[in-house]
């Protein structure tokens, strides 16, 4: 369905073909010095009919683009996700991004979406667009305990069945490995910042209890505001090093729509 927006034709696709994943590779993982491959991180990139890929392109060659992918079945109010923004850099600076972003509003309309949620280091670029702060998660760091017998820390190649789900990893993971106990399982991200704790099952009493016999280093737990497990980290390990505020943001598309989005896990994100 191309449009015309400024100089730069706007097309939308329902899955990206090796032309706009190569630019997803080179923009946002290659040219930051991260990402072992796309599938690693983003095996849904394939075969999901919800996805949107909103692309630009200048004189028939692919400029840009950013992806849409409405969050898993939470509840309401509905959500999509954005990510992957991506503007090659010679074409930087003739407004694609803004073109794009506003193609992404336009498709969530179409959807019937009640807003759009996304995570960036720079929100002052979406601000512009109306987008506002939504902490609701929060980066929290503990020391590990001193007496930890320390685990084996086994590579995972994809993400296990079951519950954790096969969803691929954040883009600024470098790999994963699983904690497990008779009662409770964690799911950490090796990163450049040291490990962090992206999902776990079991009681939190348990997952405290596996993490303090696991980790001697110091760690980080990406939560949202409703996770009890901090509290019980914090009972277990003693206050945090340091906590970080949330990165996400979201654009409200219906009028007088005041209900809080929902919570969204790190693995199930763009």
């Amino acid at each position: 369905r191309p449009v015309m927006i400024a100089s730069n034709r706007i097309y939308v696709l329902n899955s990206p073909g090796p032309a706009e994943k190569q630019l997803i590779w080179d923009v946002f993982f290659a040219s930051r010095g991260r990402g072992r491959s796309l599938e690693f991180h983003a095996p849904w990139l394939d075969g999901d009919s919800s996805l949107r890929v909103v692309c630009a392109s200048i004189e028939d060659r692919l400029a840009g683009l950013a992806i849409l992918k409405p969050c898993p079945a939470l509840g309401e109010p509905e959500a999509g996700m954005v990510g992957f923004v991506c503007v090659d850099p010679q074409y930087r600076g003739a407004g694609i991004a803004a073109d794009i972003m506003r193609t992404i509003r336009q498709e969530a309309e179409l959807l019937e979406l009640d807003g759009l949620v996304l995570w960036t280091g720079t929100p002052a670029v979406y601000a512009r667009q109306g987008y506002q702060p939504d902490p609701i998660d929060v980066l929290v760091q503990f020391q590990g305990s001193a007496g930890s017998e320390g685990q084996a820390r086994h590579p995972l190649p994809v993400l296990p069945d079951g519950p954790l789900g096969a969803r691929g990893f954040p883009a600024f993971a470098q790999g994963a490995w699983m904690l497990e106990s008779d009662s409770a399982r964690a799911l950490m991200l090796e990163t450049s910042i040291g490990p962090a704790l992206a999902e776990w099952e079991g009681q939190d009493e348990a997952v405290a209890a596996l993490l303090a016999h696991s980790l001697a280093e110091p760690f980080w737990i990406n939560a949202l505001a409703s996770d009890g497990l901090p509290r019980v980290l914090e009972a277990t390990l003693g206050s945090p090093l340091d906590q970080r505020p949330s990165s996400r943001l979201v654009l409200r598309l219906k009028p007088g729509m005041t209900a809080p989005f929902p919570g969204i896990r790190m693995l199930d994100r763009i």
